[in-house]
């Protein structure tokens, strides 16, 4: 039943009929006139709050890669003037420490990425 897709027309008729109130920022709809279908009006609510909860999950993801793209650009920083300093001192930083950071980093983007897909299959 919740995996019937609803027509913009469908939509329209729920809205005609019923007001769209956002107490905390969770919209609920109200019967203004006759009460018309149930099943179709719970059919449009399902979708909403499941594009609701969709968006927050898509939010906390994008957080988290900020957060670690951040640490990211702050690492890299670090080692571009570590690089400067050695190679003012006639000593290169090697390209094997360069690599092994950045695969640590890309370790910690997919922990972050799995943690965030286990969190939203228990809060589904």
């Amino acid at each position: 039943m919740g995996n019937i897709p609803v027509t913009v027309a469908e939509y329209r008729l729920i809205f005609q009929n019923f007001a769209v109130v956002k107490p905390e920022g969770i919209s609920i709809v109200l019967p203004v006139r006759n009460v018309i279908d149930v099943g179709l009006l719970k059919r449009v609510l399902l979708r909403f709050f499941r594009l609701i909860h969709l968006v927050r999950r898509i939010r906390e993801i994008l957080l988290i890669y900020l957060k670690i793209r951040q640490q990211y650009m702050m690492l890299f920083s670090l080692i571009l003037k570590r690089r400067i300093r050695t190679l003012g001192r006639n000593r290169q930083l090697s390209v094997y420490s360069v690599r092994n950071v950045v695969t640590s980093l890309l370790k910690v983007l997919l922990i972050s990425a799995q943690n965030v897909g286990n969190t939203s299959v228990m809060n589904a």
